[in-house]
Order: structure tokens, then sequence, then C-alpha cells
């Protein structure tokens, strides 16, 4: 259960039904971030807009965040 994924920068983003986003490095495919949004999951594809990454999850909290 993964969303369809987002390119962020030189990242791919993907979210998965536990809650979790995970970064990815498109040039080795390595995972170089992973974060908990939610308990209850997230289904909704995630958003890229002016280098910040939205993550709306299941219970309904909307997430904005940015790469450091």
């Amino acid at each position: 259960g993964l969303t369809a994924p987002a390119t962020i920068g030189n990242y791919v983003a993907v979210a998965d039904f536990e809650g979790y986003v995970h970064l990815l490095s498109q040039i080795d495919g390595r995972i170089v971030g992973r974060t908990q949004i939610d308990d209850d999951g997230i289904r909704a594809n995630l958003l890229v807009n002016s280098g910040m990454l939205y993550v709306f999850s299941n219970s309904g909290s909307l997430t904005a965040l940015t790469l450091q």
C-alpha cells in the first residue's frame, strides 16, 4: 500500500498505509529519510509545490514538509 511517487529535488517520496513518508535517492534508490506522519495511514497521493511536500493523512491532517 504505497502512494504514487512524487519527486522533490533529487529525491522521490512515497507514503504508506502505516503513515510513513519515505524519501529515496533518485541516483541509487537508497532510503535517505523516513518520518511517520499519522498512525491512521496515508492513502492520498503526495503533492509537491514550490519545494514543499504536502501529505494528507487518513485522519484528515495536512502536513507540509521541506528538505533539510
